[in-house]
This record gives C-alpha cells, structure tokens and sequence, in this order.
C-alpha cells in the first residue's frame, strides 16, 4: 500500500505500507496499478479513480464545503464515504479492502454532440458575415470528422 503526503520529504516503508513524498508520476504510476483509494473528496483523484473503475473510499476534510458536497454525491453513488481516519474505523476499511465494491459508471461519449451544438450557437451568433460563417462551417466538419 502506497501513502502519498505532502508533509514527508523522504520515503519511509514499515511492512507493507510504504509512506512517499508527493510526486507526479510516482502518483501517477501508483494509481494506474491499484486496485483501490482511499482519498480526500475532493474533485480530481475520486474523478480519476471512477474513471479507472477502482475501488474507492473518500474521506472528507473538515469545513470544506465542497469536500462535503462531494462526498454527498459520491455515496450516492455508491463509494463507501468515511468520517475521518480514526482506529475505530479500521474493521470498515478492512471489508472495503476485501470487498469488491467497485462503482462502475457508463457515461456515453457526448463530444460530437457537444461540438455540433457549440458551433451552431457561434454559427447563429457570427451569421451577420457570410465569410466567417464559411469558415466556421469548414472549421467544424474538420472537427467533427477527427471524432470519428
């Protein structure tokens, strides 16, 4: 198991925990090859590790509102969402890091979609000048026929 924080400077290993500095691609590289998370509910590593389909716990910090939001959305989801890191938590983690509960959500690919529509919107704002309509129009069937 890999601990990043950002108060060490040094890596520290004791059995099968290792504690690491925060660097990019060790993080990076760490994340790719879990099984599981346990973070903050903030917006990016959970956005990551759902989108991995890893196993995730997220832990919200204290008076962040947005944390808390997040962690409201999150176990609406189905993510396992833990009060703080306190011993008397350990037997939940111990079935989250048995268990195999991992949240897997299908999002459909929308970008053609949202593309056409954006550049309709520039199209309708910008058709005062046949030129830049034309170029407009050039610019989104390029676009679009990279999507494919």
């Amino acid at each position: 198991m890999a601990i990043f924080s950002k108060s060490g400077t040094r890596k520290r290993t004791n059995a099968a925990i290792r504690i690491l500095p925060i660097e990019t691609q060790a993080f990076a590289i760490s994340m790719a090859s879990s099984d599981a998370i346990l973070c903050g509910a903030g917006f990016e590593t959970p956005a990551e590790a759902l989108f991995l389909n890893k196993k995730l716990m997220v832990i919200p910090m204290k008076n962040q509102f947005e944390q808390q939001c997040n962690a409201t959305a999150l176990a609406d989801l189905g993510v396992n969402v833990l009060s703080s890191l306190q011993s008397e938590n350990t037997a939940e983690i111990k079935h989250w890091l048995e268990s195999e509960n991992k949240i897997h959500l299908d999002y459909p690919d929308l970008n053609k979609e949202v593309i056409q529509t954006v550049f309709e919107k520039f199209e309708a704002l910008s058709s005062r000048s046949a030129s830049k309509t034309s170029s407009i129009k050039n610019v989104r069937s390029l676009v679009l026929s990279n999507l494919q």
